[in-house]
């Protein structure tokens, strides 16, 4: 009587929960239906003993648990969405340095390209491609030390041509003394002009071009 009961009461809940939850729910009406449906149909002369019940209810028991502890992960996580969007939005009009290989050019003028090393290099290659993923322009320099670099682009490629306004992107390759690959970190820096959200996903605006929240390495107050 006491299983009926319990039986009851786990099918009310299921009534009253809401869409996201009704597969949890019958999850948990299935087991003790199949829970009453065997003590229903047990052999009276060989019934199910005490401590086989008990286990039983024991994996019900530890269902139910983790069915709370996904609820509570899911809750966390809610959380910390709403935390970092609200961070974001306090950003906003703010200086900040992230990861990341775009740039946006303007036709005739310079533009900044970043770059850190994880050690020193003999030598630091970097391509430049249009946005159309084609090779604009190549350069070289030599000597770098370990740390953050900018080098400036004139905005022409190989041939000497400007290049026409647009977001271009690049990509750095760097040689020790020895020959090596060195580790290289694309930079991007800039003011902050906007937050946009995308599935779960918040991105910030920063020279006219998107970046991930989490790529965000520095954040500074303009004076």
């Amino acid at each position: 009587m006491q299983v009926s009961d319990t039986q009851f009461i786990y099918s009310k809940g299921a009534d009253n929960s809401q869409g996201s939850q009704k597969s949890r729910a019958l999850g948990k009406d299935a087991f003790l239906t199949m829970l009453v449906a065997q003590m229903k149909n047990q052999d009276p002369l060989n019934p199910v003993e005490n401590t086989e019940f008990t286990a039983q209810l024991a994996q019900f028991s530890s269902l139910e648990q983790m069915f709370n502890i996904n609820d509570n992960l899911k809750n966390i996580q809610m959380s910390q969405s709403s935390l970092n969007n609200t961070q974001a939005i306090n950003i906003i009009g703010k200086e900040i340095k992230a990861e990341g290989n775009s740039i946006k050019h303007t036709a005739g003028s310079d533009t900044n390209i970043n770059y850190k090393l994880s050690s020193a290099a003999k030598e630091v290659k970097t391509s430049i491609y249009d946005n159309r993923g084609e090779l604009v322009r190549v350069i070289s320099e030599s000597a770098k030390d370990s740390g953050e670099h900018t080098f400036v682009w004139d905005g022409k490629d190989n041939l000497g041509n400007v290049m026409p306004d647009g977001t271009y992107s690049f990509i750095n390759h760097a040689l020790s003394v020895s020959g090596t690959d060195v580790s290289v970190t694309p930079l991007i820096s800039g003011r902050v002009t906007g937050v946009s959200f995308d599935n779960g996903n918040t991105l910030i605006s920063v020279e006219g071009q998107s970046v991930s929240m989490s790529s965000i390495i520095e954040v500074n107050n303009i004076n």
